[in-house]
This record gives structure tokens, C-alpha cells and sequence, in this order.
């Protein structure tokens, strides 16, 4: 579950903000990745008796169906319920299972072949009535209810939409026994579930799967039975409850059976509703292209409206925040990564939560699939450097955090958007018809084990699919963390044609990364010559035949490496500062360089000269000061190296002289401001871009004209001077004070204040 920018994306996810809430200031995007992992931040621990735990369970039965029975009213936030849990045991000798359940909610009774229970510490521990062998099934019923409290806004949440009740549950990772007793671990999925929901007359009951029967079943309550034939974790089990309306549309790809669209929502979002969803059968469409069938195309797909800007993936129906249906398309990113889970997370389920990122990166990166599709490979680039993750969390999960930390700011960017770029990597290590081909053998061999996958079992995937050794892939980019830091030092041999490179990773990082560097090299007079350089060590060198002569290097244009950057020796090694010359230095810090020359051009095209004297090397950091041009003048620096005879690196930053465009007035160097004029003249030094009328003029504090300095016309050049000597136009000295001198050309003015002493 999320969204971009998604940065940030969560598997699941309610709210902070009221329901009235709409994303007008904030990117709805930007707005969901930041509230999802802030309710997930365990510091806000609101409502909650005791610290969640993570559930365990040892693998001694399968759970094949639950049937699950409840009755919520909201006039008193309470809840009544009945679950049969159907099983088969896994050992010869079962003779009592476990369930989750929070301990503020109560069991009254066991049935079915259940005989006798004990309630403690979040665990219903329950005797059968005999012992089961391998393969034997058997049937526990489990009647409970109270007053269900959340555990930071996970379990069963109670709101309210202007004046109508809102029920509606958000309970990954495992916060589902905080409104139903389940065996709550992501790795045993029932075969199907049935939901029978009971609530007041005038709202309407929600779940998975498609709405069997709605009934009466007394004055003033109705019940709505819902049943899913699939597959389903228990923490993918939800209801909503709430005055919905339902807004239908249906997906048909021309081919197979149409599968209905249904989007349950409160009345007053229905005109931004149909705006908002206009998109999903076109994602539907794409999806099915690039990741096969719709998983529940014989049930449905949709959402349910709940308050503030999160999402969750649950089987068939997504619970879908307020803030998020806005009108336009500002969150299409958040539909398509709920209806990738469909697929990722929801068919395909993590083994357990170290790998959530096999749910989270796979439905972020759908985001980047759907924004190529839609905008075209151009925009992918763009689309995954705002992806990037470099920080200290591997991709991987290992330990799994207790309480609900899984989805805080630590391990979002992991997950989510570091999970995606492994993904992009992968696909450009193997190419894209391997990628895709990867993907349906993940899904296929995940379905045969009963819809679970883990890293290890993903990563063997993709070494058969691929043919290739992916250990160290998996390795650096999953299971430790970081992102490499690169420094370049491309040289050019005399010819121009040859490139040696250099590529160096920062020693201080903890891994050594290996990757296939994409350089792009720009040739004199038009085209690139594209190649990729194996780097597989903290310092690798190459030599490469560029195809002509070359104009200028660049790296990963494409963005299909998660790194902090290319710094080179001679980037922005070159500054320069004007007054009456130019002053140009530079500082090459690299041991490999020797020394440096320095270029002069008269445009940054060029063509560039070795400045004089040019058979003189200059040393590789030091200054050269040189007569200020009468016109712009542009400067570059190139490194050269005793251990490189006859290349030179490509070329620094460039610096130019000042653009004359605008008249500039620089005061003598004695002067202050305000500039205190006792016996010497005060001088205006200033130069022209081109032929104009210069005027200066002194007032007086009161604002009269004292003295006209200059009134004339003055060709183009640096270094005019003009002074005034403390007199006034019939040529007597001026009495002490304050004056303004006020200097004037065309497109530009500026005043100076003046103190006069005597």
C-alpha cells in the first residue's frame, strides 16, 4: 500500500487528518507517504492497554477457512462476535491450538471441537476434544466480544464522517486479533473467508470478496455476508461500515468474463469520487499486460471510503482515504500501487515480515511502471531519483520490530522506496523481457506453495530465470544497506578519441558496490557513443575507444543506479574574481594529478586556447591573474598527470568574466559608505556594454541640485572615471554634510550617500 511521493508508502494506513480534509496545499501524493509513516510511529501510542507484541505460532496446523460472524454498533463502540476456525493439523499428536486475540476483548465460549480455553497474554490457548493426526481437519468455534481499543490507530477503528458512523479496520502487520481471534501471522493463509457483518439500519457493511446476501435480521439492524474464494492472510481481512454509496464501473478487457468495479464512498465525494477513479479499468488494463490476470477477476475490485489520507491493499476492496479522492489526478500513484498489491502482497504475500519488501517495493515500483506507461520512458528517470533511498536500513528486515515500528520512518525508505529501486537494478542488470519473465516465475512458483515468498526464495528465481550469478546483487542491494558514493577522473587522450576513466568508491563505506556503470560520451559535432564499465572494485580504470573525438562524458543519464552522485577531481575546482584584472584559481584534489592548464574562450562552445604561456604546465592547485578583456571571456582548467603522458582530464567547471549587460559603477578603493570626502575628490569609477548617455548628478539632503559631474555621451568600455571635487556648479566648495550622488544610464541608476567634512 502508499503512494509516492509518494515517499512514502505503507501497507496500511488511517489518518491524522479530519475527514473534511483536502490535499488543496499539499501534493495528495507528498501528503499520503508522510501521514502513512507518521501513524505508524510508535512514539504516538494513543488508546493502548499494553504493548503489542508480534505474534508467534509454531507450524502445527494449517488454517483452510474462517468464518467469521460480528455485529458492531456504533452508538457504544462495542462488538460481538463469532469466528469458526477450520484447520488441519501438522503433526500426529495436535490436541490444542492457539489463537491471537488482544486480552480487552473476551471470549465467552469455544465450540466445535474445541472444549476448553484459556484467555492470557494476547493468546486464546484451546484444548480439542481429542488428538488429531497429520492431515486430520477439524473445526473450533470462538464466540467473543467488547469494547475494541486500537493499539495507534490499528484494530478496529470507530469515527464518525460529518454525523454518520464510520467502522472500518487497518491492522497490518499484525493487528488483526485486536478485533478478531485469527491465527495473525502472514505465512498461513485460509483457502477463503466468509464475513458476515451486522449493523444499524441506514449504513452499509463492507468486506472482501463478493456480497452474498444482505438481510434483516431484527428492527432496525441489517446484516450483509460477504465471502472471498481465495487465499487471504488474516491481516488483509477487513471490513467498513458506514452510510456508503456505491459508485460502479466495470473493467473489460474484451476477451475474459468483465469484472465489476465497485467503489463504496460517502455521498458528499461521489462528483470528486468519479474523477478520482476515472482511471483504474486503464490500470487494470496495463497491470494485466505486465503482470497477467487480475488475481480476482471471478469477484471484483473497488475501494471503501475511510477518513484521512492512507490506503490499504485488502483482497478485492482497498480502504481508501478521503483526502486522496481530490477531483483529479493527484492520486492516481496511490490507486495503482493498491491495485499492484493485488497482485504483490495480496496474491504473492511475504513469507513473514522480514521480506515485506517483496509486498511494498514491488507496488512502488508499479507506480514508476504506470508513470511510463502513461508519460512514456522519458519521465522514469525523474520518477526514481525522487525514489531514492542511501540510509542505514537494508531492504531486508532483520529483526522484525515489535509494536507497529515496521511501517515508522526507519524502515519506510527500505521497504518502499529502496524495495523499488532493486527492482529498477534488476531490471537493468537483466533486461526487460528477463524482468517481466522473472516476475511471472516469481508469481507462478509462489502460487504452488500456497502464495508466500521470501528474498531467498526471489532471489533463486531470478538467477534461473536470468542464467546469471545475482549473490552479490542480492547482497549489497537487499540485505545490507548504503548506496555507493563515486569519484570519476576521465581523461582524453591527445587525439580526442580515446577515454581513460577512473572510477573510485568512497573507502569509508562499508561495502564495496558492484555495478554496471552506463557512460554516455558526447562526440565533437553531434551523437554518443553508450557503454556500460563493470566497476567491481573500490578503484577500477578503463580504457575505452569512444568513436571520435570527445566532446564530454557523463554518467548514468538514465538513473538506473541507486547512487549519492559522480563527483570529479576538476568539477568545480575553477573560481575567478574581477576588479581591475582577473583573477582566476584552482585546486585539483587528487593524488593521480600532476598539474594543470588553463583554457581561454570567447564563448563557452569555444574554441579554447591554451592561455600563454601555453607549453607551461601550471602546478595542480594555484592562481593566474590576467589583464581584464574588453569583452567576455570564458576559462576552463584541465588536469593532466605524470602517469598519463598525453591525456588530459575533460575539462572543469567553466567561469567567465562579467556579462556587461548592465552598467556597473565600482567607487575607489579608498572609499566607504557613506564615503567621507575631505581634501581628495571622490572618484566614480564605471563601466559601459555599449555607447550611451552617462549622467551624474550630486543633490543636496534637501534634494536640490548641487553640481552636474558628468552629462555626456561615452563610448563602450571598463574603466571610466569621472570625479567630484566637493564644489558646486558655480565652483565654490560645498558646506559640510550630507549629499546623494545620483548616477544614471540607460536601464540603470544608482545613488550614493556622501559625507562631506571640512
Amino acid at each position: 500500500m502508499k503512494t509516492r511521493l509518494f515517499v512514502l508508502l505503507l501497507a496500511a494506513i488511517v489518518s491524522i487528518l479530519p475527514a473534511s480534509a483536502r490535499a488543496d496545499d499539499e501534493d495528495p501524493i507528498e501528503q499520503f507517504r508522510r501521514l502513512e509513516w507518521e501513524r505508524r510511529v510508535s512514539s504516538i501510542l494513543a488508546e493502548r492497554e499494553s504493548p503489542a507484541k508480534i505474534p508467534f505460532h509454531e507450524p502445527v496446523y494449517d488454517v483452510t477457512f474462517y468464518d467469521l460472524s460480528i455485529r458492531v454498533d456504533p452508538s457504544d463502540s462495542s462488538l460481538v462476535g463469532e469466528v469458526w476456525v477450520h484447520a488441519h493439523a501438522l503433526i500426529d499428536t495436535l490436541d490444542r491450538i492457539d489463537l491471537d486475540l488482544v486480552d480487552s476483548l473476551t471470549v465467552d465460549s469455544v465450540g466445535g471441537n474445541g472444549v476448553s480455553f484459556a484467555h492470557a497474554n494476547g493468546i486464546v490457548s484451546i484444548d480439542l476434544d481429542r488428538r488429531y493426526g497429520i492431515g486430520e481437519p477439524f473445526a473450533v468455534k470462538v464466540s467473543y466480544g467488547g469494547h475494541p481499543r486500537p493499539f495507534n490507530r490499528n484494530g478496529l477503528l470507530w469515527r464518525t464522517h460529518g454525523s454518520q458512523p464510520l467502522v472500518y479496520t487497518m491492522v497490518e502487520p499484525f493487528f488483526s486479533n485486536y478485533w478478531w481471534p485469527c491465527k495473525d501471522v502472514p505465512w498461513d493463509k485460509a483457502d477463503s473467508v466468509q464475513v458476515a457483518i451486522t449493523y444499524p439500519e441506514g449504513l452499509v457493511g463492507i468486506s472482501n470478496g463478493l456480497r452474498k446476501r444482505i438481510e434483516q435480521t431484527e428492527p432496525g439492524w441489517m446484516r450483509a455476508t460477504w465471502k472471498h474464494r481465495h487465499p487471504i492472510p488474516p491481516y488483509l481481512v477487513m471490513i467498513a461500515v458506514s452510510n456508503y454509496e456505491l459508485l460502479a464501473d466495470v473493467y473489460d478487457n474484451g476477451v475474459d468474463p468483465a469484472v465489476p468495479i465497485e467503489h463504496w464512498i460517502f455521498p458528499e465525494d461521489r462528483a470528486a469520487a468519479e474523477i478520482t477513479f476515472a482511471l483504474v479499468p486503464e490500470m487494470l488494463a496495463h497491470l494485466e499486460t505486465i503482470y497477467g490476470p487480475y488475481p480476482y477477476r471471478d469477484e471484483r475490485f473497488g475501494h471503501a471510503e475511510i477518513l484521512g489520507a492512507g490506503a490499504m491493499e485488502h483482497n478485492t476492496c482497498v480502504s481508501f482515504g478521503s483526502s486522496l479522492i481530490v477531483g483529479n489526478r493527484g492520486s492516481d500513484a496511490v490507486i495503482v500501487h493498491e491495485l499492484g498489491h493485488q497482485w504483490w502482497g495480496d496474491l504473492v504475500t511475504c513469507e513473514d515480515w522480514n521480506d515485506i519488501w517483496l509486498n511494498e517495493g514491488f507496488a512502488t515500483y508499479t507506480e514508476a511502471l504506470w508513470a511510463e506507461h502513461r508519460s512514456g520512458p522519458a519521465i522514469l528517470p525523474g520518477f526514481m531519483r525522487r525514489e531514492e533511498y542511501h540510509g542505514t536500513q537494508s531492504v531486508y528486515v532483520d529483526p522484525i520490530p515489535d509494536l507497529d515500528s515496521l511501517f515508522s520512518a526507519r524502515f519506510y525508505g527500505a521497504i518502499y522506496n529502496k524495495g523499488a529501486w532493486v527492482l529498477h537494478m534488476l531490471r537493468r542488470t537483466v533486461g526487460d523481457e528477463i524482468f517481466f519473465d522473472i516476475l511471472d516465475r516469481h508469481k507462478t512458483e509462489s502460487l504452488a506453495r500456497g502464495g508466500f515468498a521470501n528474498t531467498s526464495q526471489f532471489h533463486a528465481t531470478c538467477e534461473a530465470v536470468s542464467g546469471l550469478d545475482l549473490d552479490r546483487f542480492f547482497r549489497q542491494w537487499v540485505y545490507l544497506s548504503g548506496s555507493p558514493s563515486f569519484r570519476v577522473l576521465p581523461f582524453r587522450s591527445a587525439s580526442g578519441d580515446t577515454l581513460w576513466l577512473r572510477v573510485a568508491q568512497d573507502p569509508e563505506q562499508d561495502t564495496c558496490f558492484a555495478a554496471d556503470l552506463d557512460v554516455s560520451i558526447a562526440l565533437e559535432g553531434g551523437g554518443e557513443t553508450q557503454l556500460a564499465v563493470p566497476v567491481r572494485a573500490f578503484v577500477d580504470t578503463f580504457v575505452v575507444a569512444a568513436g571520435g573525438p570527445i566532446a564530454g562524458v557523463r554518467f548514468d543519464v538514465d538513473n538506473w543506479l541507486l547512487d549519492k552522485g559522480f563527483a570529479g577531481p576538476v568539477d568545480s575546482v575553477l573560481t575567478i574574481e574581477e576588479s581591475d584584472d582577473v583573477l582566476l584559481a584552482w585546486e585539483v584534489v587528487d593524488p593521480f594529478v600532476s598539474g594543470a592548464f588553463l583554457y581561454s574562450a570567447p564563448s563557452a562552445a569555444g574554441p579554447w586556447e591554451r592561455m600563454a604561456p601555453a607549453e607551461a604546465r601550471l602546478p595542480k592547485h594555484g592562481w593566474y591573474r590576467t589583464a581584464r578583456p574588453n569583452a567576455i571571456r570564458y576559462f576552463l582548467v584541465r588536469a593532466v598527470s605524470d602517469s598519463l603522458p598525453g591525456y588530459e582530464s575533460m575539462p572543469s567547471n567553466i567561469v567567465r568574466t562579467s556579462n556587461p549587460t548592465k552598467t556597473e559603477t565600482l567607487f575607489d578603493s579608498t572609499a566607504t559608505n557613506p564615503y567621507l570626502l575631505g581634501g581628495d575628490p571622490y572618484g566614480i569609477r564605471f563601466n559601459l556594454a555599449e555607447p550611451g548617455k552617462v549622467s551624474i548628478r550630486i543633490y543636496d539632503i534637501s534634494g536640490r541640485l548641487v553640481r552636474t559631474a558628468c552629462n555626456e555621451h561615452l563610448p563602450a568600455g571598463h574603466d571610466h572615471r569621472k570625479e567630484w571635487d566637493g564644489k558646486n556648479n558655480e565652483g565654490r566648495l560645498v558646506a559640510p554634510g550630507v549629499y546623494f550622488v545620483r548616477f544614471e544610464t540607460d536601464g540603470f541608476r544608482m545613488t550614493r550617500k556622501v559625507v562631506v567634512l571640512r
